[in-house]
C-alpha cells in the first residue's frame, strides 16, 4: 500500500514537471545509468522556488516529524544535497513546521504546494482507506 501511494506522489510531481515543461531524470534514468542514491527527480535545470534554487525532488507519501525526518535527512536528503545542489522534500502529508532544514539544503513542501492538482491529491489521500468486508 505505501509504495502505491508513493507512486501516487511521483505521479502528480511528475504531471507538475510535464505541465511546466521543466525536464527531468527520473530515479529509474539515472539507475540505469549506473550512478548510486538518487532522489525522485533530478532537473536538468534548476528552478526557484521560495528562495532555493531546486535541483531535485524527493517525495515522501507520509507525514513529516520529527524521527521520520531525522532519519531521511541522514540517509538521503543530505547527501542528495551534496551530490545536486539545493532540492524539494515533499511530505505528502503535511509535517511539523518547526523540522530543521537550515542550512540542510533542501525546502520542504506538503500536497498544498501542488493544489492545482486536487483531484489527484484526494486519491493518494483516499487510498484504500475504505475497506470492505468479504461478502458472506
Amino acid at each position: 500500500m505505501q509504495c502505491k501511494k508513493g507512486e501516487m506522489g511521483e505521479e502528480i510531481i511528475r504531471k507538475w514537471l510535464d505541465d511546466r515543461n521543466i525536464s527531468y531524470f527520473t530515479e529509474a534514468d539515472i539507475r540505469a545509468q549506473g550512478d548510486g542514491k538518487t532522489p525522485d527527480f533530478v532537473l536538468s535545470d534548476p528552478i526557484p522556488i521560495d528562495d532555493c534554487m531546486v535541483r531535485w525532488i524527493e517525495s515522501k507519501a507520509l507525514f513529516g516529524d520529527d524521527f521520520e525526518h531525522k532519519h531521511y535527512a541522514k540517509k538521503q536528503f543530505r547527501e542528495y544535497a551534496d551530490i545536486f545542489g539545493e532540492g524539494m522534500v515533499v511530505y505528502w502529508y503535511g509535517y511539523l513546521e518547526d523540522l530543521a532544514t537550515e542550512d540542510e539544503g533542501y525546502l520542504i513542501k506538503d500536497h498544498s504546494f501542488f493544489e492545482e492538482y486536487q483531484e489527484q491529491t484526494d486519491e493518494l489521500f483516499n487510498y484504500l482507506v475504505y475497506w470492505e468486508s468479504p461478502v458472506q
